[in-house]
């Protein structure tokens, strides 16, 4: 269950997608305080800002993407996870931060925290769940079956309302059918 796995290098390992949530597609952002004087990407030339790790694909290849294309130099500031970035930038050791669009928003509005986007990218499918090659076939389409299943059982239901109150899910959440092909953007 990870988006990590979409590099070439990566790819070579043979992960197989077969399903994912319901959930809205997952943005790259680059954010700042609500009140800092950043308006744009230029306007980060030279600054510090912190990312969660460079295996974040939201957080940080997105964003570092289209400073890439902007032709925007930065200090980079990784602060280990999501959270860990954000709390970098309330507290005025970072100028702005990568981040995931979803994963902001829960802990803007969980900390009471205000800020502005400059900067979302294209729309991406939310995390997969893959099976390594070594797994048979026939095993991994019995884990599949079961998943889409999910909510049409009563104790799938449970889980997943359980998943849903955990994950602080705007919509109730269920597995859908997924394949590689879904992840192509990436």
């Amino acid at each position: 269950y990870t988006n990590h796995l979409f590099t070439p290098q990566r790819d070579k390992l043979g992960f197989r997608v077969f399903a994912r949530f319901n959930t809205d597609a997952i943005r790259g952002q680059i954010v700042v305080s609500d009140n800092s004087p950043i308006q744009n990407l230029r306007d980060l030339q030279g600054r510090k800002i912190a990312f969660p790790s460079l295996d974040a694909f939201a957080g940080y290849a997105l964003p570092m993407a289209a400073l890439g294309d902007a032709k925007i130099k930065i200090e980079a500031v990784f602060a280990g996870n999501q959270e860990s970035a954000m709390t970098q930038l309330i507290s005025g050791v970072v100028d702005a931060a990568g981040v995931n669009n979803r994963v902001m928003k829960a802990f803007a509005e969980r900390e009471n925290v205000h800020y502005r986007v400059i900067y979302t990218s294209d729309a991406y499918h939310s995390l997969p769940v893959m099976a390594h090659p070594r797994v048979p076939r026939s095993s991994v389409e019995k884990v599949r079956t079961a998943m889409l299943a999910m909510g049409r059982d009563a104790e799938g239901r449970r889980l997943l309302a359980a998943a849903n109150v955990m994950l602080k899910s705007d919509s109730q959440l269920e597995f859908v059918s997924a394949s590689n092909a879904d992840y192509d953007s990436y």
